[in-house]
């Protein structure tokens, strides 16, 4: 069973229409004896979750990108100089929570996936590694470097999962 959560009916509505190719008919309806996709805040669902002890095998993240900040000293007036950090606590805090509940309904073998960003920003993946490794201590991390053809470069992607757990990856 999969469960998809989409925060914008737009989204599924707009990818019904224009990338049928790779979505066939399976958004044609919201729900299918093997899915259902819900509209909603994930964050509010996860909290929901979490309160009635649901689990999951496999926990997909798409959560938005990491913002960019100006870097500061004396390059900060250049347009080129922007980096990922975790200076800004508030947005990192963010992510945090929201992989802090994907680990609450995530079983003991299971695991959660998501994307880093563009491999090419070797700031924005150290500043990643260092907030998922304040999440807990048992956690296994996996990068995984793949070309996406649509942004045109090499993203990063990241496995988490709960050490102990048998690794399928």
């Amino acid at each position: 069973m999969v469960t998809m959560v989409e925060i914008d009916d737009v989204v599924i509505r707009g990818c019904r229409t224009h990338l049928r190719g790779c979505c066939g008919e399976s958004l044609d309806s919201y729900k299918g004896e093997n899915y259902q996709i819900i509209i909603g805040d994930c964050i509010e669902l996860l909290r929901h979750y979490v309160k009635e002890g649901r689990k999951f095998d496999y926990v997909i993240s798409d959560i938005t990108d990491i913002p960019i900040e100006e870097k500061s000293g004396p390059n900060k007036d250049k347009k080129s100089q922007v980096f990922f950090s975790d200076v800004n606590h508030s947005i990192w805090g963010f992510f945090r929570d929201v992989y802090e509940l994907c680990l609450k309904v995530t079983n003991d073998s299971g695991y959660i996936m998501t994307h880093v960003g563009a491999s090419s920003n070797k700031d924005l993946t150290e500043s990643f590694k260092k907030e998922i490794a304040k999440l807990d201590k048992n956690l296994a991390t996996k990068y995984i470097h793949k070309h996406v053809p649509s942004f045109e470069e090499r993203w990063t992607f990241c496995h988490i999962r709960k050490t102990g757990a048998v690794d399928k990856i």
